[in-house]
């Protein structure tokens, strides 16, 4: 029973570090893109508001937080 935690709690680390990593990469591009006066600020937080409000699996979407996964 304690390997199948360990192995649990192993694979929600490599999945945080995945998103951790895609969110940087992410935070990285944005900021080029702002900077370089591709796209503004506020023109990016209104396409995201935009995207979830026209999302129809948003509804479906189950946002955890970290608090969520403590045994």
């Amino acid at each position: 029973m304690e390997e199948k935690h360990a192995e649990s709690e192993f694979e929600q680390m490599a999945i945080e570090e995945v998103v951790y990593g895609n969110q940087h990469a992410l935070n990285v591009l944005l900021d080029l893109l702002i900077e370089k006066g591709v796209i503004s600020e506020q023109e990016f937080k209104d396409k995201i508001d935009q995207m979830i409000e026209d999302s129809p699996e948003l509804d479906e979407v189950n946002l955890d937080s970290p608090e969520d996964f403590k045994d």
